[in-house]
Protein backbone atom coordinates (compact mmCIF):
# COMPACT_ATOMS: atom_id res chain seq x y z
CA UNK A 1 0.00 0.00 0.00
CA UNK A 2 1.79 3.21 -0.98
CA UNK A 3 0.53 5.40 1.73
CA UNK A 4 2.25 3.39 4.03
CA UNK A 5 5.44 4.31 2.93
CA UNK A 6 4.72 7.78 2.52
CA UNK A 7 2.33 9.97 3.42
CA UNK A 8 -0.09 11.46 0.87
CA UNK A 9 -0.17 15.48 0.89
CA UNK A 10 -3.35 17.15 1.73
CA UNK A 11 -3.52 17.66 -1.76
CA UNK A 12 -3.90 14.47 -2.46
CA UNK A 13 -6.30 13.60 -0.37
CA UNK A 14 -8.33 16.50 -1.24
CA UNK A 15 -7.81 15.54 -5.50
CA UNK A 16 -8.67 11.98 -4.70
CA UNK A 17 -11.18 11.71 -1.84
CA UNK A 18 -13.52 9.99 -3.32
CA UNK A 19 -11.48 7.63 -4.91
CA UNK A 20 -9.82 6.93 -1.33
CA UNK A 21 -13.67 6.91 0.27
CA UNK A 22 -14.14 4.27 -2.49
CA UNK A 23 -10.86 2.00 -1.46
CA UNK A 24 -11.39 2.66 1.96
CA UNK A 25 -15.74 1.26 1.50
CA UNK A 26 -14.30 -1.71 0.03
CA UNK A 27 -11.52 -2.35 2.37
CA UNK A 28 -13.54 -2.04 5.33
CA UNK A 29 -16.42 -4.53 3.57
CA UNK A 30 -13.45 -7.10 3.11
CA UNK A 31 -12.96 -7.31 6.76
CA UNK A 32 -16.63 -7.62 7.71
CA UNK A 33 -16.58 -10.74 5.28
CA UNK A 34 -13.25 -12.09 6.60
CA UNK A 35 -14.64 -13.57 9.63
CA UNK A 36 -16.83 -15.56 7.22
CA UNK A 37 -14.02 -16.41 4.64
CA UNK A 38 -11.49 -17.34 7.06
CA UNK A 39 -13.55 -19.70 8.82
CA UNK A 40 -14.29 -21.87 5.43
CA UNK A 41 -10.44 -22.35 5.15
CA UNK A 42 -9.45 -25.36 7.55
CA UNK A 43 -7.08 -24.24 10.68
CA UNK A 44 -3.87 -26.64 11.14
CA UNK A 45 -4.29 -26.54 15.22
CA UNK A 46 -6.10 -24.37 17.67
CA UNK A 47 -3.09 -21.65 18.28
CA UNK A 48 -3.72 -21.10 14.50
CA UNK A 49 -7.34 -20.54 14.82
CA UNK A 50 -7.26 -18.39 17.65
CA UNK A 51 -4.35 -16.07 15.20
CA UNK A 52 -7.06 -16.05 12.31
CA UNK A 53 -9.40 -14.48 15.16
CA UNK A 54 -6.89 -11.90 16.49
CA UNK A 55 -5.87 -11.23 12.78
CA UNK A 56 -9.81 -10.61 11.68
CA UNK A 57 -10.42 -8.00 14.86
CA UNK A 58 -7.19 -6.45 13.83
CA UNK A 59 -8.77 -6.24 10.05
CA UNK A 60 -11.68 -4.60 11.31
CA UNK A 61 -9.91 -1.96 13.39
CA UNK A 62 -7.47 -0.67 10.87
CA UNK A 63 -9.78 -0.10 7.86
CA UNK A 64 -11.90 1.53 10.28
CA UNK A 65 -9.09 3.97 10.92
CA UNK A 66 -8.25 3.95 7.56
CA UNK A 67 -11.38 4.78 6.17
CA UNK A 68 -11.69 7.67 9.01
CA UNK A 69 -8.26 8.91 8.35
CA UNK A 70 -9.31 9.12 4.95
CA UNK A 71 -12.49 11.24 5.62
CA UNK A 72 -11.09 13.60 7.89
CA UNK A 73 -7.92 13.99 5.30
CA UNK A 74 -5.50 13.80 7.74
CA UNK A 75 -2.12 12.79 5.82
CA UNK A 76 -0.47 11.60 8.95
CA UNK A 77 -3.21 9.54 10.31
CA UNK A 78 -3.37 8.58 6.62
CA UNK A 79 -0.14 6.74 6.86
CA UNK A 80 0.20 5.40 9.88
CA UNK A 81 -3.70 3.20 9.40
CA UNK A 82 -2.18 2.32 5.81
CA UNK A 83 0.70 0.87 7.54
CA UNK A 84 -1.41 -0.80 10.09
CA UNK A 85 -3.44 -2.43 7.81
CA UNK A 86 -0.63 -3.36 5.38
CA UNK A 87 0.70 -5.30 8.23
CA UNK A 88 -2.70 -6.86 8.95
CA UNK A 89 -2.87 -7.78 5.56
CA UNK A 90 0.62 -9.37 5.56
CA UNK A 91 -0.29 -11.62 8.76
CA UNK A 92 -3.52 -13.08 7.32
CA UNK A 93 -1.90 -13.93 4.44
CA UNK A 94 1.15 -15.59 6.09
CA UNK A 95 -1.45 -17.75 8.47
CA UNK A 96 -3.86 -18.24 5.06
CA UNK A 97 -1.38 -19.19 2.50
CA UNK A 98 0.50 -21.69 4.62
Amino acid sequence: MLYARRAPTKDDLEKHQDDLLRTANAIRAMSVLAPYRIEKMPARNENDRKERQRIVLEFKTAADEFRSAVAEKDPMRVKSAADRLNHTCCDCHSVVDR
